[in-house]
Order: structure tokens, then sequence, then C-alpha cells
């Protein structure tokens, strides 16, 4: 066969035994064996023989992590590429676990030693264009808090190379529990209602050694300290985080100027409580593991910021999720003990100020990915769709008289989308010859 010189900027992909690499051009060729991995570890810029483009060793695109075939060796080859990771890989077994909504995560059971030992690990696949934030974000908490008190997964491995994972995508590998049992704190409060009150402080509990002023959490890295002596941190910070609830792709947030407004008039009256925060922190994202230990998940929203946007968003979830929504008391057992910890006091007023924006924040996912972002991971299925949003209305409007209760205002253009949508879908079930998003964008 001819072949032909060429030089490639590449990326690359780990599939079976070969590797496979994508040209700028969206061209693809293989290299075999273990001559292929070591040019590959040595650079990413070389000159190389390739078979003439009508060869046989061009490929169509790479399965993704859907297919359920692949999973086993991507893994296989995954591990044994990378000679950081420790130890030989021997898959044991593996399953999906958690919602697969912003990343896929799998639960991996492999062999240690020559005694017939296991250990589990936890594949954390992300997703979107900001996966390589969040997987260095995430590494970067679970690195941070790793020798506190916090309890946080081990990373064992972060590939933030897209290039370099067989799904071309980040991956953030960490230890998992060898454990029988594994349940949220969001089941825990589900199914055990006479021990809601242990659990709703032990939450707050966590949520307070996450914040905690004398952490040595606060210390890991020395440019932070900056942050927490700056005096204009809030203002810096809330303009910082309305810029990021209006993307430019998002023509519509006009409709929450009038909160925008708000939500930066006052910021400068607020007195400013610099820490580290998870960023969503809710029950869901608190694992129980034999009915003993806990472990704080998901950290792709950790960040350097005022520590009540977080409490705020545990309280305006806390008041609007379905589930706790009938036990408000809660929201007091949770202050209660937070405050509890917590000195100085923190002012009823300002943490009002912090679940108003909490409720904005949750309004404008709701805009963005219900209404506004027509992508995949939307069901063009007008019933199913009617369904969820039946499901959901209830937890959407308690969120917007959450906000309007806390900032004293009203948004006339959400509450009339809040108000009509779910008699708009209904109505349009039995249009199912119109795509779902056209009529969408007509409505509003």
């Amino acid at each position: 066969m001819a072949t032909m010189r060429r030089t490639y900027n590449y990326s690359c992909n780990l599939h079976s035994n070969q590797l496979i690499f994508r040209n700028m051009n969206r061209e693809r060729f293989n290299m075999q064996g273990s001559a292929a991995r070591r040019q590959w570890r040595d650079g990413y810029n070389m000159d190389v023989f390739v078979p003439d483009p009508t060869g046989a060793l061009y490929q169509d695109e790479l399965d993704d992590v859907n297919d359920d075939d692949l999973i086993p060796q991507s893994l296989d080859d995954f591990w044994n590429a990378f000679p950081d990771c420790p130890g030989p890989f021997r898959l044991m077994g593996w399953e999906r676990i958690g919602d697969p909504w912003e990343s896929t995560i799998l639960r991996v059971r492999h062999g240690v030693g020559n005694r017939g030992r296991s250990e589990t690990l936890i594949f954390k696949i992300y997703k979107d264009n900001d996966a390589l934030d969040k997987c260095r974000i995430e590494n970067t908490a679970l690195i941070c808090f790793g020798e506190t008190e916090v309890p946080v997964p081990e990373p064992v491995y972060c590939c933030d190379d897209a290039s370099l994972s067989p799904w071309g995508t980040p991956v953030l590998v960490m230890k998992g529990q060898n454990s029988e049992t594994c349940m949220t704190l969001q089941e825990l409060l589900e199914y055990y209602p006479a021990r809601r009150t242990e659990y709703i402080s032990l939450m707050a509990k966590l949520q307070f050694m996450i914040h905690d002023p004398n952490s040595a959490a606060r210390h890991w890295d020395r440019s932070w300290a900056a942050t927490f002596n700056d005096p204009k941190f809030l203002i810096h910070s809330m303009d910082r985080r309305i810029a990021n609830l209006k993307p430019p792709h998002v023509a519509n947030t006009q409709i929450f100027e009038k909160m925008f407004l708000w939500l930066r008039s006052r910021a400068k009256h607020v007195r400013p409580i610099p820490g580290l925060t998870h960023g969503d922190f809710v029950p869901s994202n608190i694992m129980q593991y034999d009915g003993r230990s806990m472990c704080i998940i998901d950290w792709t929203s950790f960040a350097v910021d005022d520590i009540r946007f977080d409490l705020g968003w545990t309280i305006m979830m806390f008041r609007t999720e379905n589930l706790l929504q009938e036990y408000k008391d809660l929201v007091d057992i949770y202050l209660k003990e937070y405050r509890h910890l917590w000195e100085p006091t923190i002012k009823d007023s300002d943490l009002d100020y912090f679940v108003a924006f909490a409720c904005t924040k949750r309004l404008l996912q709701f805009f963005k990915i219900h209404l506004m972002s027509p992508d995949d991971r939307i069901s063009h299925d007008l019933e199913d769709l009617y369904t969820s949003m039946k499901n959901l209305m209830r937890h959407w409007n308690a969120v917007y008289r959450l906000l309007a209760e806390k900032a004293k205002l009203s948004l006339v253009e959400v509450e009339r989308h809040l108000k009509n949508l779910l008699s708009f879908i209904y109505n349009a079930r039995a249009q199912t010859t119109f795509n779902l998003m056209h009529l969408l964008a007509v409505h509003l």
C-alpha cells in the first residue's frame, strides 16, 4: 500500500488495542501496539507515515460512553495506558450509578493482589463544553479537603486531557467504598422519617466543616488569601455570578433584569463572609455507606466564595424540593444547628439576600434547560415532556414564591411563563407534527 508523509497535530483516543488519532482535518488513522503507546506518551506532535486515505485503517467515529459493550475494554485500556495508575487492572464488574445529567459515573470493581481481593473505583466521565473545568475543579476540591475531617472521595488519577481519554473527554478516577449498602441522605430522609432531625443536624455539621474559617483547607492555595481579604469581594462575586447566569446564546434573560438590578444594588450593603463552598450542597450529594460512614460528592461547583451562597442554595432546595416541602421545620432545625457552630451569627436579612439569589439561579436553570436550549437532553416526545413538567411545576412555582417572599418583588413575565407553560404543553400534545421547541419559541 502506498504511504505518504504528513505532520499531524492530533488528539488521540484509546479503543481496544489500537490508538486512534485525529488530525486537524478530522481524518483518522491507527497505530498498533506498544510502539504506538510509547510515541503517544512521548509527544503530541510527530511526523508519521500513514496509509493512503483510501486504505482500510481509516475508521468511523468512536462509539461513546453510552455503549455498554465497549466499556470493559475502554476501562482496561485507560488504566493500562497510564503508568501513574497504581498496579495492574483486572476488571471484575462495573455498573452505572447516579444521574447522567452532567457526567457519566461508573462504579468499577477490580482485583488487587493475588489473593482474590478487590477494590472499588469510581470513574467520573465529564460531559459538555465545560467538562475540563469541572474535572479540574473537582480534583482540586478533593485534594484540598483530603487531609481534613471533611469526608470526600479520595482521588486516584485525574485525566484532564480529553485527547488521552478513551471517551474523548476528561475523566476523574476516585476510590469507592467496598460497602454492601449505599444510600443518599435524601433517600434516608424519605425512608426513615423518625431520624430526620438527626440526619438534618448531621448535614448542617458537614456544611459547617466545609465553611469552617479555622479549617486547614482554607490555606491549601496561597492565592486564596487575597480573595478572603478583599473588602469588595461580594460585589465582584455577584457581578461574576450574574454574568455567568446570562450566557450570550440565551436571549430571554432580560425578563430577570429587575432581579439582577436588585441583587447588584444590595451587594454593597452586605458584609462578605468569604470561604470555601461546595456549590450544590443538597441531600442527594451526601452518601452514607453501610449505615455508618458519610461522604460528600459532586464537587464540580467548588469555589472560593461567600459561604452564604452555599447556605442559601441549600435552604432554597429544602424549601422547594417536592420531597422536603412538607417538612418546613427541617429548615429551622438546619439553621439552628448551623448557627450553633458558626460565630458570629449570620443575619436573617443577609441570608434572605442569598436565598433570593439561589431562587433566581434556579429559575434561570428552568428557563435555560426547559425553554431556551433545545438539545438532546430535552425530550421531544410531548407526552414525556408533559409528564415531566407536571411533576416539576410544583417545585418551580415554589421557587418563584420563595423569591417573591425574600426579594419583595414580582417578575411578571416569569410568573406568566410558569402559569402558562403546563397548559400550553397539555394543549400541544396532540400536535405531534410540529416541532416542540418551535412551539415553545412561538409561545414565549
